[in-house]
């Protein structure tokens, strides 16, 4: 029996979970309820896996793919041998190719264009230029002349745009901006009980909570929210500080905690899957970062009505309003940041006015994301075959996973 409907591949080269992961994931669970059929190519590690199986039950195909996202040349030949096979067998009208750092994920394009399959890019991120010679001066003029090459340019904000317009020297009228989505509804609300054991369990039931999501790596800039924390607890002595996400800065934040005498305001909960629980805890909402395309814990926040405190840089400036729903800062002024958080924490009126400027705000932004996607891939599924095999080995191996939800977004 054959399957008719237009099929879509994203090759997802992450070894990490992050927002574009995420958003990905979110993206294939709307297509799949548009009528699509969806199957993801990830690498076989355990952070990925971890998050496909929060979409076990629906209907995403997953393959995961040993030594796919590897910086290792000796890895590149069995993974381009994979991806070949897997294209092969499942002939898909597109496929989608989300890039942060190119380089990476440079055997899915060149997987596409010697299988002359149209293909999509989508930029989460601007990538700095690599000071690795290799990935500079052999695969760098390889990936660009693959990206240009490319069926249909995205990035997911005009900050993005601008610097990739730049970087890569891109006709402007090849790229477009189509912002993130987001399951407004679940991240909107949250039932009190959850709140409250929250706050027990951090041993903050009466007492001012600042929340951070994000990884613990340079790019998020921890250092200068702790750096900031002497004089928030200064104006708010009982401030708890909730950091969610793991990452190789975990040992190195928390000396830095301690060498300033606020370790036990800090909360380091790690890998947390209670979201929507801390952000509805949180009296503030705090990004400190140093670059972002269009982050996905910050629209979080917001549709949770949260007032927030964000780093001012490209993507984030396309996403807050500064003073109406949200305060920005530059980036690594931990003054400036205490300055903001501890205005917020002082002012509940201002925080609920930000609050709902933000989540009124977010809904508009976020309104029809998935079905700018519908249309855009729907450009390239008019004369899509039934699939001719079914799925074997062929050095990957197989899941059916999925999603639940509803979206929302637009084009920018």
């Amino acid at each position: 029996m054959t399957d008719d409907r237009p099929s879509v591949l994203y090759s997802l080269s992450s070894t990490t979970s992050g927002g574009c992961e995420k958003q990905m994931l979110f993206l294939a669970g709307k297509m799949v309820e548009r009528g699509y059929r969806v199957t993801f190519a990830v690498p076989a590690v355990p952070d990925v896996d971890s998050l496909a199986t929060e979409l076990q039950g629906s209907g995403i195909h997953v393959v995961r793919i040993p030594g796919f996202g590897s910086g290792v040349p000796s890895d590149w030949v069995r993974v381009y041998i994979s991806l070949r096979r897997l294209v092969r067998t499942l002939q898909p009208a597109v496929i989608h190719i989300p890039l942060q750092w190119p380089y990476r994920n440079l055997l899915s394009l060149l997987t596409a264009r010697m299988c002359r399959v149209k293909y999509i890019v989508q930029f989460h991120l601007v990538p700095p230029p690599s000071t690795f010679f290799p990935e500079r001066y052999l695969l760098g003029p390889l990936t660009e002349r693959l990206i240009r090459s490319a069926d249909f340019l995205a990035t997911v904000s005009e900050g993005n745009r601008r610097k990739l317009l730049q970087t890569f020297r891109l006709d402007p009228r090849s790229i477009k901006v189509v912002v993130n989505g987001l399951e407004f509804d679940e991240m909107s609300a949250c039932p009190d009980a959850d709140v409250a054991r929250l706050r027990e369990k951090m041993n903050a039931a009466n007492r001012p909570i600042v929340a951070v999501v994000a990884r613990l790596a340079r790019q998020k800039d921890h250092d200068t929210l702790i750096n900031a924390a002497p004089e928030i607890l200064e104006a708010h002595p009982g401030t708890v500080f909730a950091i969610a996400g793991d990452g190789p800065l975990r040992e190195k934040l928390g000396r830095k905690a301690a060498e300033l005498g606020v370790e036990t305001s800090f909360r380091f909960l790690g890998h947390f899957k209670e979201i929507p629980a801390l952000l509805h805890a949180a009296d503030v909402f705090v990004l400190p970062t140093r670059y972002e395309g269009f982050p996905l814990t910050v629209m979080e926040a917001m549709a949770a009505g949260k007032g927030i405190v964000v780093s001012r840089v490209d993507g984030v400036e396309d996403l807050v309003e500064h003073g109406r729903t949200g305060l920005l800062v530059e980036v690594g002024d931990h003054r400036d940041m205490a300055m903001k958080i501890v205005r917020l924490l002082s002012d509940t009126g201002l925080r609920r006015t930000m609050g709902t400027a933000a989540a009124e705000s977010i809904r508009s932004i976020c309104r029809g994301v998935a079905d700018t996607w519908n249309s855009i891939y729907r450009e390239f599924a008019t004369d899509i075959p039934p699939v001719l095999h079914e799925m074997k080995g062929d050095g990957y191996r197989t899941a059916a996973l999925s999603r639940k939800g509803d979206v929302a977004c637009k084009t920018g």
